[in-house]
């Protein structure tokens, strides 16, 4: 009969090698770096009020248009990294008048030396109108200082004003895998208080709210899914655009067209970015690939 010190030690080792099971599997599936999802994360509320400070001093961007129609660029996911399809991406932007680039978050991987890269990647070009939000590798390894001394927010709005209408971007922080109460509330009392001022109004994340491939990486909460997806049907909000799980994907519930962009990484099978046309007809969408 084996002894109870030999089958807790068994039992010990089954443990372990289980743990390490799920970390490879983990790592190897979704881009997982321990050190950093262990230690990367400031809290969600956090970063928001941070936000909310940094914009009362430095208010919110209105693009004003001669045109009526304008296009908009949208991408996720450049996991710099190296930058060869982020700069392909802006030279398209770029050498097609678009008025702004969403960037959808995971533009780095959080290193140090990744913002370094983001840095001399954006140098050529700051005649673009940039909004980024954060994904969860950019705040791996306390790297939310690092985004917020180069971008200041993740919450935050920008309106497009054209001869006969004003549309509204807003800008929401998902990294750490929730919005936080704080910010829902917020986008609540932002959208019954101004929606009607607005002839589209479109939400950039970075979380993907639903899937459609299997995933251990940053699922955001079932409770918060209906709590925002209820208020976008609340404010009759048109667009919602979303990173993190690399697929394209595109699902309406109610009046809302929820998008998941492909990757944009150097290292992506397919890479892709999309297009917005807004025009007096409204809002079109189209995912492209990078060729």
């Amino acid at each position: 009969m084996a002894s109870p010190h030999r089958n807790s030690l068994h039992m010990g080792k089954k443990l372990i090698g289980l743990t390490l099971m799920l970390l490879l599997g983990l790592w190897a599936c979704e881009r997982f770096e321990f050190r950093g999802f262990v230690n990367g994360y400031e809290q969600a509320n956090e970063r928001f009020e941070a936000s909310m400070d940094y914009n009362q001093i430095h208010g919110y961007d209105t693009l004003q248009l001669a045109q009526e129609t304008y296009s908009v660029y949208v991408m996720g996911d450049s996991h710099l990294g190296t930058a060869n399809n982020l700069k392909r991406f802006l030279d398209l932007a770029s050498q097609n008048n678009a008025i702004a680039v969403l960037m959808a978050g995971d533009i780095t991987e959080g290193h140090d030396y990744d913002y370094d890269t983001l840095d001399a990647a954006l140098a050529n070009y700051q005649h673009l109108n940039l909004y980024p939000v954060v994904g969860n590798h950019d705040i791996y390894f306390g790297s939310w200082k690092h985004f917020q001394s180069r971008f200041g927010s993740s919450s935050y709005l920008t309106v497009v004003e054209t001869p006969s209408a004003k549309d509204l971007f807003i800008h929401l922080d998902s990294g750490s895998g929730t919005f936080g109460g704080k910010q829902l509330e917020w986008l609540d009392n932002l959208l019954s208080k101004y929606r009607s001022q607005f002839r589209l109004v479109s939400i950039q994340t970075h979380n993907n709210l639903f899937r459609v491939r299997h995933t251990g990486s940053t699922n955001p909460n079932v409770e918060e899914i209906y709590a925002f997806s209820e208020l976008c049907v609340k404010h009759q909000v048109d667009l919602v655009i979303t990173a993190h799980d690399h697929k394209q994907n595109s699902r309406r519930l109610g009046p809302t067209l929820h998008i998941t962009m492909d990757a944009l990484l150097d290292k992506a099978e397919k890479p892709g970015y999309s297009i917005l046309s807004v025009g007096l007809n409204g809002l079109n969408h189209q995912f492209l690939a990078l060729e």
